[in-house]
Parts: structure tokens; sequence; C-alpha cells
């Protein structure tokens, strides 16, 4: 009788840590597991998963204390800045400095180029004193940016490029980190934009 009891309780037992095994291995599997996010202290979208399973198999006094956050960054884009590129004239710097002044003035005002079938679709936002700005889309969707975002690029333009033989004839391309790049060279602004005149200085723009 003893030995019947035994047997049926070593089954039992047996039962009991298959289940327990299985529910584990369904939990790693399954979406609805106990799942524990945690974000690290320098990319909020950055995530570390950690299970239950995970946590106990560590040991039974280990607990998620014991994970560290990454200490990593998630790689990020550059901004980078290319000048002289091809397919685009010189302009004068005070020009190019005239347009930067121009878009910190309509800083809040949003400039939009379409999406396409491929990158690369542009728009002429400024032209003024034979000088132009434009705004490209390096994705396939539409791509809205403010005019101080613009003006950030062109000062970076400025900061950049400059040209050995007269340093008062720049032209250049900044990309921003949100797949867009600003170029500024020389055009014949036929017509004007905007058609206005304008007398800008780094306090705003008046109408000349």
């Amino acid at each position: 009788m003893k030995t019947i009891l035994f047997f049926a309780s070593l089954m039992a037992s047996s039962t009991c840590a298959s289940v327990i095994s299985d529910n584990a291995h369904n939990d790693i599997k399954s979406p609805s597991s106990s799942v524990t996010t945690i974000r690290g202290p320098n990319e909020p979208s950055e995530t570390l998963h950690v299970t239950d399973q995970h946590i106990s198999s560590a040991g039974p006094d280990y607990s998620l204390e014991h994970f560290e956050p990454p200490s990593h960054s998630l790689p990020k884009r550059r901004l980078e800045v290319y000048c002289d590129i091809a397919n685009f004239k010189r302009s004068q710097r005070e020009s190019v400095n005239f347009l930067r002044q121009y878009m910190n003035f309509m800083g809040g005002t949003s400039y939009e180029v379409d999406g396409g079938p491929h990158p690369g679709r542009s728009r002429k936002i400024a032209c003024k004193q034979n000088t132009a700005v434009w705004l490209y889309s390096d994705t396939m969707e539409i791509n809205t940016q403010l005019g101080i975002s613009i003006q950030d690029r062109i000062q970076e333009i400025l900061n950049t490029c400059k040209n050995e033989g007269d340093e008062n004839m720049i032209q250049g391309q900044s990309f921003g980190d949100s797949g867009y790049n600003v170029i500024v060279g020389a055009d014949p602004c036929e017509p004007e934009i905007p058609v206005e005149p304008l007398t800008c200085n780094d306090d705003g723009c008046v109408n000349a």
C-alpha cells in the first residue's frame, strides 16, 4: 500500500513539474506572458524585454533589480553638410545669410514638400537676391519642416562652406535628422519668393 501511494505521489509531482515546464515554455512564446519593459537612460525608444522566466532562471535570489538598463544609445543619423555640390552654382554669402534671416523670421511657418515614388522630391521655398533655398525630402512621404529648422540648415552651410578662392561665394547642402535636406545656391529668382521686397536682419524682416 505504501509503495502504491509513493508511486502515485511521484507521478503527481512529475506531472506538476511537466505542467510548470510547459507553462514556462509557453510564457516565452505567448504575447500574454508577463513582460517587464526597462527603458534606457538615453533613448526613450530603446527597450529591454525581460520575461519572468528569464528572471527565475537566474536563480531564486535574482530579481528585476539585478538587470541593468542599457547604457548605450541607439545610433542616430549624424547631421551632414556638403559644399559645392553638382549642378548648383555659388551665390553671395551675404545673400545666403539674408535668406537665413528670412527663414528665421518665418520660424513658425510650415514648409511642405510632396512625397513621391522615390526620394528626392524638392520645392523652392525662398528666392531673393539671385539666391534660392530648396527643401528636399529624403523619403517617399510628405515632409514638413518649420522655418526655424530650415534656418538651422542654412546656418550650418554658412559655418561650413568656405570657397578658398573667394569666401564670399558659397553653395551647399545640409541634411537634417528627420528625412530632409536643404540646398542653397544661385538662382535667377523668376519670380522672387516671396514677391514682396523685404529688408531683413537678425531681428526680423520688414517690407522694404
